[in-house]
């Protein structure tokens, strides 16, 4: 199973090195997370695309919701 924390802890670690930015993607996301779906909103996102995500995914807390 995915460790959310351990991935938070990476990406903190990351923002430490690169406070300025510079690594590719971290101008996009300032190494910030997004807030997370609730399970309506996973329901929703699988309504709009048509689509199940795999069932392994969806308990996870870092997925968001891309700006459409």
């Amino acid at each position: 199973m995915f460790d959310v924390e351990k991935y938070r802890a990476r990406i903190a670690a990351l923002a430490t090195l690169d406070p300025t930015h510079q690594i590719f993607g971290a101008m996009n996301h300032h190494w910030s997370f997004q807030p997370t779906l609730s399970e309506l909103e996973v329901q929703r996102f699988e309504g709009l695309i048509g689509s199940g995500l795999p069932g392994d995914s969806v308990p996870y807390p870092h997925l968001t919701l891309p700006t459409l």
